[in-house]
């Protein structure tokens, strides 16, 4: 791997990149990304100097972004932190860097040990590093018989005459060669097949081998079949030489065993390397060779440790005269939810046939190497304080919901909790884990695999707020068919955290009556809006009773609600009601609902209510409570219409609609002239929609034409759609997968079910957006008479477009919510089953 570092630094300073990679990787291993906001010289030199412990063998990993520093780090600072490890080089002769267990697990480059290795011999002596094994394990401890105090040297070899073990022995005096040994201080191997195909076990483990990738491959067998907690890599060129030398430097200048491989190397121009080790046995191997037991060996070694480094002056960084402009990436300032699963002490990748197993999650710095990961929302923390304390809920359908609070830090990783689990033998495993702000989700990832297959960490949604002002919720639902796969419903409240499966019961048969009722009621053209408000109210008394009977954190009263449903699945929230049904069914609407209706602060609780004499619309959910409406989908990109939520001034913003593509099926106008709402309203024809928007487009080559001109910014498809089939005009016909609405930003698609189909992701909202660069779909939930339809659309059409122009920024959930009341204050019935489909960040005006 080349990392590009003339390009980076320029000639001039490409000398200090893998220097400048050494002192990151330390510091990232250290303090995470603290560092990385320092601003001079000296606060990045005492950063540096703290990360180095007083035993001077440091860890090195962090981040995998250390590898593509490149990217993102200033040339300047590089520089900077380059000269840095250099100078503490020089002055810290002791120091040796341990490249962390976590850089085995670096997939995104291949051999990523070896590189990173052979990056770090560029500013530091190749004796003084070294790998932490592979995996974390703890292997049997080789308590060797040494005769009469002696070292013990073992070989594979047939004899001590064809073995350059008998070299060592000789060099290290005090010690007993032996060929055929089980146990011994050391074991030197011609080849690592030699060395695997005894049955010798040591401490100290020496292979002669000129490929260092075969010895790599091999750490952890090394580590647990011979139980070695030290291996040294060398040349086979002047093998025997070496081997005299490095005993007599062992033995002799009484260093440890990394001090003694750097002096034999210079002594005899071979190439040797200590590979791996435990830190305590390096620490200690200084001690190692002489005759008292390894196991009462003090626990530090006796080398004279160097000076602390001078503090230089504080200065600014110095001028940066790199030869060329490189683009970075932003800073790593974004964080990300992370969950590792552990069984007992070894981390698994693959869900374990049975047993317990431990989840690690932490909230931690995001870097370029985990571009795909979403963000984590910081941005929608309430900070009071430094720190803030949030929960974390690991939900499962039939099993007690787990909850523990994690620290977050303004700046930084947070506090690693741990979830114990256990396994269900040839069950999937599917989790949730919900991060909230009291009774805000903050974000969702589902943790999955099937039995003993590999186990994936799948982010589901955003749920950034829409409001202008941040506010608490008091209700978060999350309803889907995920966990499980199941419908269910997860709720979330001051009172706590619950899951409850809809798939059976009471609940979900009281939701699939309001759904059918909902439908019933709207595209039935004899039903009164009070029949139809009458009706929906009591099966949404009913069901609102259910799911308090069956969800016991569910509040008792609601101002704001999150609501999050699988693609465009239907759940009733907007038609629960929760005032007093009348006793007697032919109780009136309450007179003044229209003027409540209407009113900027519609009246949420009134006498009037609270008699029952009359039906008050506003007790339905949807009337006067705020509700979110998001969309659920597996996977990092969440589904289509999904973004990130911005503030309102950086959001997108339609601030004036152009020409209109407008289209309608004739029959749409099959209704009788003398056919009006109860209100006296005049229903809309296809005409009133050309008089007041656009004129009407005859047949799809018309339309096709139209939605791919920029100078239309709005499309209004009044459709009868039969199956596959989409009709306009007297009979124009399309199929629905070739369904076009070009580039126009803002969709209204009234027809039959025109929000919803059998396959969430074909519906057709989903497959305009997906197809084209429209923004925001506006469509029916059930099917719709035609006569509604117009009148809808000519409603939609008129407030988008006024709204649009207005010079009050008005996002797409307040606009619907007000339309929603202006079309049932008009007796427009309607208004019940229109949904925004979008991008959440959408604003209209302003």
């Amino acid at each position: 791997m080349k990392f590009g570092d003339i390009e980076w630094l320029g000639g001039r300073f490409a000398e200090y990149g893998p220097a400048a990679r050494a002192a990151t990787g330390i510091l990232l291993k250290h303090n995470g990304w603290d560092w990385y906001y320092l601003k001079s010289r000296s606060d990045l030199e005492e950063a540096l100097h703290r990360a180095i412990p007083n035993h001077e063998t440091v860890a090195w990993g962090g981040d995998e972004a250390v590898l593509s520093i490149s990217e993102w780090l200033d040339p300047a600072k590089a520089v900077t932190l380059g000269r840095l490890f250099l100078t503490t080089v020089d002055l810290r002769h002791a120091l040796r860097i341990r490249i962390a267990r976590e850089v085995w697990e670096w997939e995104s480059t291949q051999n990523a040990p070896e590189v990173v290795r052979a990056d770090l011999a560029l500013a530091l002596s190749n004796t003084a590093i070294f790998y932490d094994w592979p995996l974390n394990r703890k292997p049997r401890r080789v308590n060797v018989n040494r005769p009469d105090g002696k070292i013990v040297v073992a070989s594979p070899s047939a004899s001590p005459s064809e073995s350059i073990g008998s070299a060592l022995a000789e060099a290290i005096g005090e010690s007993i060669f032996e060929s055929s040994s089980e146990k011994a201080d050391i074991v030197v191997a011609s080849s690592m097949s030699e060395l695997l195909a005894s049955n010798v076990t040591a401490n100290v483990v020496i292979v002669v081998e000129d490929n260092p990738l075969a010895i790599i491959e091999k750490l952890d067998i090394i580590r647990v079949e011979k139980a070695a907690r030290c291996v040294v890599r060398v040349s086979p060129r002047n093998a025997r030489e070496w081997m005299g030398s490095f005993g007599s430097f062992w033995r002799d200048s009484f260093v440890p065993i990394d001090k003694a491989v750097e002096f034999a190397n210079r002594s005899q121009g071979v190439e040797a390397e200590l590979v791996a080790g435990n830190q305590t046995f390096i620490h200690q191997s200084q001690n190692y060779l002489s005759q008292q037991y390894p196991e009462i060996l003090p626990r530090t070694g006796g080398f004279v440790r160097a000076s602390p480094p001078q503090v230089l002056p504080d200065v600014s960084f110095f001028d940066f005269d790199g030869e060329r402009e490189v683009t970075r990436a932003p800073p790593p300032s974004k964080r990300m939810l992370d969950a590792t699963v552990y069984q007992g002490r070894r981390r698994v990748r693959d869900l374990p046939p049975s047993g317990q197993i431990r989840i690690d999650v932490l909230i931690k710095p995001k870097t370029p190497s985990s571009k795909a990961v979403p963000d984590f929302p910081d941005e929608l923390i309430d900070w009071q304080t430094d720190t803030r304390l949030l929960q974390v809920h690991m939900v499962e359908l039939d099993r007690t919901v787990s909850t523990k609070e994690v620290s977050l830090p303004r700046r930084g990783a947070s506090n690693l909790i741990e979830f114990e689990y256990e396994v269900v033998p040839q069950k999937d495993l599917d989790l949730r884990f919900m991060v909230c702000d009291g009774t805000q989700i903050l974000q969702t990832a589902r943790l999955l695999a099937k039995p003993q297959s590999k186990i994936t960490l799948a982010f589901e949604a955003d749920f950034t707020s829409l409001e202008k002002e941040r506010k608490s919720f008091d209700l978060a639902l999350l309803v889907n068919d995920s966990l499980g796969g199941r419908p269910s419903a997860t709720v979330l409240s001051s009172d706590g955290i619950q899951i409850t499966a809809f798939d059976t019961g009471e609940i979900g048969t009281m939701r699939a009556i309001a759904s059918d009722l909902l439908e019933t009621v709207v595209t039935n053209p004899e039903i009164s809006l009070r029949d139809a408000l009458m009706q929906l109210a009591n099966v949404g008394s009913d069901l609102l009773e259910v799911i308090r009977a069956q969800i016991g954190v569910w509040p008792s009263d609601l101002e704001r609600i999150q609501l999050m449903t699988k693609d465009n699945a239907f759940f009733p929230l907007e038609f629960l009601y929760d005032g007093i049904v009348p006793k007697d069914p032919r109780a009136p609407l309450c007179p003044n609902f229209k003027s409540c209706l209407r009113s900027a602060e519609p009246h949420k609780r009134c006498g009037t209510r609270q008699d029952a004499e009359v039906l008050c619309p506003m007790g339905f959910m949807g009337l006067r409570t705020v509700i979110e409406r998001k969309v659920w989908s597996e996977g990092p990109q969440g589904a289509i219409w999904l973004k990130e939520s911005l503030e309102l001034s950086a959001r997108h913003q339609i601030g004036r609609i152009g020409q209109i593509a407008f289209a309608a099926s004739d029959i749409a106008d099959e209704f009788g002239d003398d056919d009006a709402l109860p209100s006296g309203l005049t229903l809309a024809r296809i005409q009133s929609i050309v008089d007041e928007l656009a004129p009407r487009l005859e047949n799809w080559e018309e339309w096709e034409d139209a939605v791919v001109d920029e100078n239309f910014s709005m499309g209004i498809l009044i459709a009868h759609i039969d199956n596959t089939t989409v009709f306009i005009g007297a009979d124009h016909q399309r199929n629905r997968a070739r369904l076009e609405f070009g580039t126009v930003p803002v969709a209204i698609l009234l027809g039959c079910k025109s929000a919803v189909g059998a396959i969430p992701s074909l519906s057709l909202p989903a497959k305009i957006m997906r197809k084209g660069s429209t923004r925001v779909v506006v469509a029916a939930l059930t099917d719709i008479l035609g006569r509604h339809a117009n009148t809808a659309a000519l409603y939609l059409g008129k407030r988008i477009r006024d709204a649009a122009s207005g010079a009050v920024a008005v996002t797409l959930g307040e606009f619907i919510l007000e339309l929603r009341r202006e079309l049932l204050a008009d007796e427009v019935a309607t208004g019940l089953i229109l949904v925004a489909l979008g991008d959440a960040d959408i604003v209209l005006g302003g």
